[in-house]
């Protein structure tokens, strides 16, 4: 009896060591398949942007820009040593800056003065140029106002209320006709920098001002219509920018101008 107890002991302990021996292993090999630390997927990368064909870079040509100049000298150009004027330079900045072709049509005259330009765009005809005009340059009125540099004392602001008044009168319908005949197209006015005053400067500061003023008022009622500001270009760089007939600019200041020019329209050259 006592050895079928022994018999039975040794038995439960053989099968219970063999369980233990085979259990272990798989136990050891599930608690480190835990342990391992899991692969870290890559970042997926962005793709590089490519231009697909047939579309357009954002500075491609994409043909000419056609410029019309209509005024007097200062549209002209008159006094650049180079012979460019404000067209000629804001052409070369546009070409640099944005790979754009500006043509230019040059119609304006020295001299000219207000009531001129009404009679040239209304001239039979002259509405076709008007109308394939993108863009239309005006200098006018500083043959006007030049009228006031022989009048002194009381009869001077007279004058000058009477001269501005019939200038902006004129002004008026010469841009009603532009955009009778072109209601696309952006018009762009220089402003004058001095009425060649040559006695009472703060007199003759205080009329640039609201010449300057009252034609910026009207003309920016177009909401396609801008006036690029010379006043302050000039006002402390006279010596510097003016030709030698003290009337013009020279070439650095027509460049100035363009370069005043281009930083208000760089928006509409981007944009082509």
């Amino acid at each position: 009896m006592k050895k079928a107890i022994w018999f039975l002991v040794l038995l439960c302990f053989g099968i219970g060591f063999s369980a233990f021996l085979y259990g272990f292993p798989n136990s050891f090999l599930v608690t480190q398949s835990h342990t391992v630390e899991p692969v870290k997927a890559e970042a997926t990368p962005i793709p590089t942007p490519t231009i697909l064909p047939g579309s357009i870079p954002p500075n491609a040509k994409k043909g000419d820009f056609h410029l019309l100049v209509l005024g007097d000298s200062l549209a002209r150009g008159t006094g650049d040593e180079q012979g460019k004027g404000v067209h000629g330079y804001l052409s070369g900045m546009v070409k640099a800056n944005y790979n754009q072709t500006i043509s230019v049509n040059n119609q304006a005259i020295d001299g000219l003065r207000t009531q001129g330009l009404i009679e040239m765009v209304h001239t039979p005809g002259f509405e076709k140029v008007l109308s394939s005009a993108d863009m239309i340059f005006i200098s006018i009125g500083g043959n006007d106002a030049r009228t006031l540099q022989n009048v002194s004392g009381p009869q001077k602001e007279t004058l000058f209320q009477s001269l501005q008044k019939s200038y902006l009168d004129g002004l008026n319908k010469i841009l009603k006709k532009i955009r009778g005949s072109n209601n696309r197209c952006l018009i762009v006015f220089l402003g004058l920098y001095n009425l060649n005053y040559r006695e009472d400067i703060a007199e003759n500061s205080r009329h640039l001002a609201e010449w300057n003023l009252e034609t910026q008022s009207l003309v920016e009622k177009d909401p396609k219509a801008v006036v690029i500001t010379t006043s302050d270009l000039f006002r402390l760089n006279m010596i510097r920018y003016m030709s030698p007939d003290g009337l013009h600019p020279n070439t650095k200041g027509y460049e100035a101008i363009a370069g005043r020019a281009l930083k208000v329209l760089e928006g509409v050259f981007e944009a082509v």
